[in-house]
């Protein structure tokens, strides 16, 4: 009678702090991606020309609303298939997205910069001693030791192309970026259909091949691309573990949940977040007992300890280096993320930088951070949580951006998805990222209202952890790409629950997508589309820059020295027209009264087709910034850039910069001085003015 009444005092106590969990990360989600929603609702971030400055709030809203329609449409719709013709089309809807992915990469190449691109060229340099350099670029690798498990892996795979006779950087190191993502989109499709039904696992397939970030991310292969597999494996196999039926299959699957667990945490700590989730859940979902927990828990740490250590012993092999006295602590980026806006600020690295000991920059580090938030006070905290939450969370292109992106090659693709001309692309992404917010905060009430603890509260947990985490840490757009599988499950289980009617949606959901009344309302949104769009995109003229060369990410020693008597050439292609070349470099000390340079354009026979004189209080207020009349190629041309001091001495010698490092950034041009060849190519930029439409020479 006893344990009776303890028994049920246990499952009304264990059934209020389920309910206790569930409310308060539902309403935390909710507010926090509420206040997301509609701020994303209301901008497109990175717009350069048509949709810069403009209202959008009437674009994306009604973009976002007519996809919803035709999503919710496709859930009705297919409830009717059987399971192998969904099985058939998920396989159609997966090799499409594979082949996209790959068209993409054909035809719009470039390389990504900043540490992704530092990775890389760490990475390429490890193929000549197998180890990762302690003094490269400014000691980057020892400031930043959790940057080694990537580097590793990008070695092994430049080495393993290298085997197999592909040469090169570009394909190796950007099919990394490509599987990692591909991977985490079938773990996700697999749970989706395992723990719901194939129809949505359908649902996730099919809004996977309309989300641009699938694509246009592939070549970030750094840790928050290449975290994704480990994340959505330990995910799935951590719910396996849970529903195994056996001991030995949750001895199996706890054992791979820890493997990916750990190798996840080595490439980038938010992993652990998962840990935290399941944790949760172990404690709140009913059905728990000791003795399963045990089964899962045991094995789980045991392996996930030992793949730890083993992954520690690993990186200390190719690091094999003292990094103690100049690693940036976790601190430092709690730092940044309380100082200014909340995202990366050269003065907080210097800080950093110059305090010896790690331990002494941990307690330097958190002190300021200490200073900053009594000066912030609890109103500006707020307001700077806000603001960051919007950094990381607001962009549906997860803050991709031209200024990032360097082309190996001048092509239209490009210009239309990457550079000046990409605000409908911008669009696109804005208004699908505003409809998975819907979908995902539908899902979330819903699952409020019900009291459902299944698989989507374990990912809306992971997701709460990761939105609360920056709050804590340095602020990027690009961190939300790690969200990218779990927001397009979260997404699909949203809109089956609104096409089920479980939002209470019953007398509203079937006029539209069962009735007429879809077909009407889908059509007017259609027409008001087209009235938005007709005016900036094919009637408003706009001014931009159509990029040949975009050369502009610097590493390495400058090209140093440059005086009187000197000439330096730059080679480089383009097949479109140009009026503009931007050479960034200074003269040391200042300007000089009567010297400046003279820059020529030739052609391939030394032709001059361009010359100009840049003195040198030009220089130093825009740098080499040659502006001349346009010159049209016919096809792929070839030109040489000529720079040659005037009454330049020593003391003012011209610097010019320049990417000389590993790998070549810009394989289609050389660089020389006197004649003789240099390692890398200068920083430049070649390009034409253009004012005009934009879109209407191509549709009309």
């Amino acid at each position: 009678m006893i344990n009776r009444k303890i028994n049920q005092k246990e499952v009304e106590d264990m059934e209020r702090m389920r309910k206790t969990v569930l409310y308060l990360t539902s309403f935390l989600l909710l507010g926090c991606l509420g206040w997301v929603f509609f701020h994303a609702l209301c901008t497109i971030p990175q717009a350069k020309n048509i949709l810069k400055n403009r209202t959008v709030f009437p674009l994306i809203l009604a973009g976002s609303i007519f996809l919803l329609l035709l999503f919710v449409k496709l859930a009705d719709w297919c409830r009717s298939w059987k399971k192998h013709t969904l099985m058939k089309a998920t396989a159609i809807v997966f090799l499409l997205i594979l082949v996209l992915q790959f068209l993409y990469l054909y035809y719009v190449r470039y390389w990504v910069g900043y540490d992704n691109l530092l990775v890389l060229d760490e990475a390429w340099y490890m193929q000549t001693d197998g180890h990762i350099s302690p003094d490269f670029y400014d000691s980057y690798f020892q400031r930043y030791p959790h940057n080694h498990p990537v580097t590793i892996l990008l070695y092994w795979v430049l080495k393993a192309a290298g085997k197999l006779g592909v040469s090169g950087l570009y394909w190796p190191s950007h099919l990394l970026g490509l599987v990692s993502i591909d991977l985490a989109l079938l773990f996700m499709w697999k749970l989706a259909c395992e723990t719901e039904d194939i129809h949505r696992g359908f649902l996730v397939a099919v809004l996977s091949l309309f989300d641009p970030i699938i694509y246009i991310w592939i070549p970030w292969h750094y840790t928050t691309v290449c975290l994704l597999p480990f994340l959505s494996a330990g995910i799935y196999f951590g719910w396996k573990t849970w529903k195994a039926v056996n001991l030995r299959s949750q001895i199996i699957y706890a054992a791979c949940t820890g493997i990916f667990t750990a190798v996840g945490m080595r490439i980038r700590i938010t992993e652990g977040i998962l840990l935290i989730a399941f944790l949760i859940m172990a404690v709140c979902v009913k059905g728990w007992n000791r003795c399963k927990l045990a089964a899962c828990l045991i094995p789980f740490l045991v392996i996930c300890g030992l793949t730890w250590a083993g992954t520690g012993m690993l990186r200390n092999h190719y690091a094999d280096f003292d990094s103690s006295d100049k690693a940036f602590p976790p601190a430092h980026f709690v730092l940044m993320g309380v100082g200014g806006d909340g995202t990366y600020k050269k003065k907080d690295v210097e800080f950093t930088a110059r305090i010896p000991g790690e331990e002494a920059k941990t307690k330097a580090d958190l002190q300021e951070a200490g200073k900053r938030i009594r000066n912030l006070g609890v109103k500006g905290t707020i307001s700077l949580a806000g603001e960051k939450m919007l950094t990381v969370w607001q962009d549906g292109s997860c803050g991709f951006q031209s200024e990032w992106l360097y082309p190996l090659k001048d092509s239209r693709a490009f210009q239309y998805i990457c550079g000046e001309k990409n605000d409908l692309f911008l669009y696109w992404a804005q208004i699908f990222y505003v409809m998975l917010l819907f979908l995902t905060l539908a899902g979330t009430a819903a699952s409020m209202i019900s009291g459902r603890m299944g698989t989507g509260m374990l990912l809306r947990l992971v997701l709460l952890g990761n939105i609360l985490f920056y709050l804590m840490w340095e602020a990027q757009n690009r961190y939300s790409i790690g969200m990218v599988g779990i927001l397009l499950f979260l997404a699909a289980d949203g809109c089956r629950l609104l096409q089920n009617g479980e939002l209470e949606t019953e007398h509203i959901v079937p006029v539209l997508i069962r009735k007429r009344g879809w077909g009407a309302v889908t059509a007017i949104l259609a027409v008001m589309l087209a009235i938005l769009l007709y005016r900036p995109l094919f009637v408003e003229e706009t001014e931009w820059r159509e990029f040949s060369v975009r050369n502009i990410y610097r590493v390495g020693q400058n090209l140093q020295d440059i005086v009187s008597g000197d000439r330096v050439t730059q080679t480089f292609v383009a097949s479109s027209a140009f009026d503009h070349i931007l050479v960034q470099g200074y003269l040391k000390n200042g300007a000089v009264p009567d010297g400046g340079c003279q820059m020529l354009i030739q052609d391939e026979e030394g032709k001059k087709l361009a010359e100009a004189f840049l003195s040198a209080q030009q220089i130093a207020e825009t740098q080499l910034d040659f502006t001349f009349d346009s010159i049209v190629p016919d096809g792929e041309t070839v030109y040489t850039i000529v720079i040659e001091p005037k009454g330049i001495r020593e003391n003012h010698a011209l610097q010019l910069y320049r990417f000389n490092s590993s790998m070549d950034l810009y394989p289609a041009g050389k660089l020389s001085c006197n004649g003789r060849e240099e390692n890398g190519n200068l920083i430049f930029s070649v390009y034409e003015e253009r004012t005009g439409t934009i879109f209407r020479r191509i549709f009309l």
